[in-house]
């Protein structure tokens, strides 16, 4: 399956680096349509490839050791025509904002580390005459900063929760941005104004942008392996399909999806960037294309990320607005209410609410921005919390979910400490179940009749014993087919139930159903 996840400009055209089989591919322009030369095999990181040889030796040389260590992951880099170059590395940890490296043809001529105030996240890059343009679809917003790192402008949208800038291009002395989730593309001028900004009929999942002509770029959608071209007039940016030919998996009408909750009936599924959350059916295997009956059963905005039922009420936990809500389902309308978390000196307040698991009697929640693990009661009352019990000394990063276990323990996903972890019954010590050396950035766990299934930044789905050895990586292989599916990201959710595995695909918006 092929994978175009980032691209840049060559001679006649572009190149794209296909993350699926971690190759190169050279792209010849011609007119309207466009090329593509067999692969060239890649002996080194990708990044290497846009820069002089000389230049790609320097960083490696600066920062090589923290990358092969994990301590630091490629954000994007851009090079320029006249032997200029810059390059970001984002911290894995996600303490620091991101390392940024300047240069000419071999040397460095500038190192900094950014603020993480100033931008926390680097997913595309752009110089040009002194100063960075730089994407960041975690805090939505698109920073300028100059040679030292010092912030010039910022743009951010107001009242604009879903924008996601992804990929950032030099386009005819303009910057063009686009997004990883909407078809929604900005044109800003040198010092942050607004040229154009605007929804278009293009990709809703560009992972890079590349300036090929005075006038156009070229842009990889990895999600659905299509090749796009943006050709900037006056007054707006016109995209069009460019290529698309190699296999690659297909795409979802789901945008973002992320819990998946199996019912018995069927599967709950927060459909997050639509806002809502829908009911699919069991995959009727007689209908002529195999797809399950889908039913809406909450639409209410915001960022569903998870869902748990209990009898006939939902609970939802919201990511944009930082809160939970309640659905009726069996009442007439599917009435929707918020469930305050509370104490006896009043709201407590939520950061990233990721994750949401049942208890008896109580509800546990992951807070991935709060670095928390909370538990509360059917009414919202605070009832414990990690970071003010007696496990507070065991610092979590960034965790992503909580599973509570039938003797009391609670396992949990600690994901920028690339562990997984218990709490023992009583919840007052823990133990690392795997760690860095077994597993990197894990995002979910879910158990099955032989052990583990673990779900990491690797874009695999790691395999573990019931002790917690591990077993082997597994890969998605659609039914008839000969070649697996490459997952962009990391599942976010996955579940078990009736002796089906469901795996969300969160950048195709599809969710996956195989046998366990």
């Amino acid at each position: 399956m092929w994978l175009p996840s980032r691209l840049w400009p060559s001679d006649g055209g572009f190149t794209v680096y296909d993350q699926a089989g971690n190759v190169l591919r050279d792209c010849l322009l011609d007119g309207s349509s466009v090329r593509v030369r067999p692969p060239r095999e890649l002996r080194a990181p990708w990044w290497t490839a846009p820069l002089p040889p000389a230049a790609a030796a320097a960083i490696q040389d600066a920062v090589g050791a923290d990358v092969a260590a994990g301590r630091l992951r490629i954000g994007d880099v851009s090079a320029g025509g006249d032997g200029t170059w810059c390059i970001a590395f984002n911290e894995a940890a996600e303490r620091r904002g991101p390392t940024v490296l300047l240069g000419s043809g071999g040397r460095i001529e500038a190192r900094f580390c950014l603020d993480a105030a100033v931008l926390a996240y680097v997913s595309g890059l752009a110089h040009h005459e002194g100063q960075l343009v730089m994407a960041d679809y975690t805090t939505r917003s698109v920073v300028s900063v100059d040679t030292c790192g010092h912030l010039r402008w910022r743009y951010r949208p107001e009242a604009e929760d879903r924008y996601s800038p992804s990929a950032c291009a030099l386009v005819n002395g303009e910057f063009l941005i686009a997004c990883r989730m909407s078809s929604r593309v900005t044109r800003l001028g040198p010092d942050g104004e607004v040229r154009s900004d605007e929804d278009t009929t293009g990709p809703e999942s560009v992972a890079s942008l590349a300036a090929v002509a005075r006038d156009t770029a070229v842009g990889a959608d990895s999600a659905s392996g299509r090749l796009y071209s943006y050709t900037l007039t006056p007054d707006r940016v016109v995209p069009a399909e460019l290529w698309h030919s190699l296999p690659c998996p297909p795409t979802g009408s789901l945008s973002f999806p992320r819990a998946v909750v199996p019912t018995g009936d069927g599967v709950l599924i927060a459909d997050t960037n639509h806002g809502r959350v829908i009911r699919a059916g069991l995959p009727d295997e007689s209908s002529p294309d195999g797809r399950a009956e889908v039913e809406t059963v909450f639409r209410g905005g915001g960022w569903p990320r998870s869902v748990v039922r209990r009898g006939p009420c939902l609970l939802i936990a919201d990511g944009l607005e930082s809160r939970l809500r309640t659905v009726d389902t069996a009442a007439p309308g599917r009435p929707v209410s918020d469930l305050p978390v509370h104490d006896d000196a009043g709201p407590v307040r939520l950061g990233d609410p990721h994750h949401l698991a049942l208890g008896r009697s109580h509800y546990w929640i992951t807070d991935s921005e709060l670095n928390d693990v909370l538990c509360i009661g059917l009414d919202g009352r605070l009832q414990w919390r990690w970071t003010t019990g007696a496990l507070a000394g065991d610092a979590l990063n960034n965790p992503h979910q909580a599973l509570p276990c039938a003797d009391g323990s609670l396992i949990v996903v600690d994901s920028l400490n690339h562990r997984v972890i218990r709490a023992a019954p009583g919840l007052r010590k823990t133990e690392t179940l795997i760690g860095p050396g077994d597993v990197y950035y894990p995002r979910f766990v879910v158990p099955t009749a032989d052990g583990w299934l673990v779900t990491e930044h690797t874009a695999t789905i790691a395999a573990f014993d019931r002790r917690w050895r591990r077993v082997g990586s597994l890969t998605l292989l659609p039914a008839g087919g000969t070649r697996t599916v490459h997952l962009i990201e990391p599942p976010r959710a996955a579940g078990t139930g009736g002796g089906k595995l469901y795996i969300s695909d969160y950048a195709r918006g599809i969710v996956y159903v195989a046998d366990v």
